[in-house]
């Protein structure tokens, strides 16, 4: 792998650690709400159970989440095993195709692949996580 290949794999691994998540507090009179969407999933939980964490900080409080029954769930338009099987290709897709006629015969070959790359990312670049949780502050 050159140094260009090695900056893009990087900035790839560095975006997708960034919090992309979309959170609601829903204050409720005993029972509050945290609604989280996000890319992946453990991404949306993780956001919720922050947002949860210091809404009731703010209080001097504890959260603690309520309904056992509480979970996560995948609100794509496509099915999920083939979203992640699109994610991963199109990863993969960018990863290889590295700047245009990087490790490939031709220039052809590599914009190829990475517009591929990207046309997937493009059909999977959605919040489809929903973390949708009951907590309250003690």
């Amino acid at each position: 792998m050159n140094k260009t290949q090695i900056t893009l794999v990087a900035l790839i691994i560095f975006a997708g650690a960034c919090s992309t998540a979309k959170v609601r507090i829903l204050p409720g009179e005993t029972v509050n709400k945290v609604v989280s969407t996000d890319y992946e999933k453990d991404d949306a939980e993780e956001a919720a159970i922050k947002e949860a964490t210091d809404y009731c900080k703010q209080y001097n409080k504890r959260v603690a989440f309520v309904n056992p029954g509480n979970k996560s769930q995948y609100t794509g338009k496509m099915d999920e095993n083939t979203r992640t099987t699109v994610k991963k290709a199109s990863n993969a897709a960018m990863i290889l195709s590295g700047p245009v006629g990087v490790g490939t015969r031709s220039g052809a070959a590599g914009g190829i692949l990475g517009s591929a790359g990207i046309i997937g990312h493009e059909m999977v670049n959605e919040r489809d996580y929903k973390a949708e949780w009951d907590f309250k502050c003690i």
